[in-house]
């Protein structure tokens, strides 16, 4: 479980987090040692539960809940932020 943490604005939201669900693919990357490819698993595995960071983010933003620039902060993915904030 993840705490809220502060931050300029009040308090960190606690759902912004990324999730991943260990599956069979998940568990035969990790098992293989190709997690570099778990990111496109994370983004593929909504149907499932699974969120990138940058994804959680990203509607914390859409919701005012905390700015563009905290966001910016935390991402791991900038450009993969920016992406989804644009829309694109």
């Amino acid at each position: 479980m993840q705490t809220p943490k502060p931050t300029a604005r009040g308090i960190w939201p606690s759902d912004g987090a990324g999730i991943l669900i260990n599956n069979p693919a998940i568990a035969n990357l990790i098992r293989e040692g190709k997690t570099a490819q778990l990111y496109s698993q994370i983004q593929t595995g909504g149907a499932q539960g699974m969120q990138t960071l940058e994804r959680a983010l990203a509607d914390l933003v859409q919701q005012g809940s905390i700015s563009q620039t905290e966001a910016m902060a935390k991402a791991g993915k900038p450009g993969e932020l920016e992406r989804l904030l644009s829309g694109n």
